[in-house]
């Protein structure tokens, strides 16, 4: 069983936040998501509580439940971006509330997907990736985003 190599930012996500990542080389697969510094390593993140997860596999969850499979797989060499917004206009609803939405982006374009939630006090930046070759490059506005706001 491959296991992750997870890394998680030390600041709080807070509305306006953006941050995309760039997956130089990754063998066998990676999670980008935002969550908790609270979470099992021996875990599958995306079946807990509290994360907001987009997996190289095209797989969405959100607070531990699969949301959405997608056509859109990443792979080496591709930049998942990941922001908190206000809400505005109906979008899904992953938890109780409707003050802020969590959307994705795959090289620059908006994926069809976003959610809502009400308590973002606590979510973070966490990355896992899989393979011991595994490089990644983690953006947080100190370069152009590919992503036009």
């Amino acid at each position: 069983m491959q296991h992750a190599i997870t890394f998680r930012g030390k600041n709080k996500m807070v509305e306006g936040d953006y941050f995309e990542v760039h997956f130089g080389k990754s063998s066998y697969g990676a999670v980008v998501n935002l969550g908790t510094l609270q979470f099992n390593n021996y875990q599958n993140i995306g079946e807990m509580a509290g994360f907001f997860v987009y997996a190289s596999n095209g797989k969405m969850y959100s607070n531990g439940k699969q949301n959405k499979k997608y056509q859109s797989v990443f792979r080496s060499n591709d930049v998942i971006g990941c922001g908190l917004k206000k809400s505005k206009g109906l979008i899904k609803k992953c938890l109780p509330g409707d003050d802020f939405r969590i959307f994705f982006t795959l090289n620059g374009a908006k994926l069809d997907y976003s959610c809502s939630i009400k308590d973002v006090d606590n979510l973070y930046l966490i990355v896992s990736i899989f393979g011991e070759d595994s490089k990644v490059a983690v953006n947080f506005g100190s370069k152009e985003f590919l992503f036009k706001k």
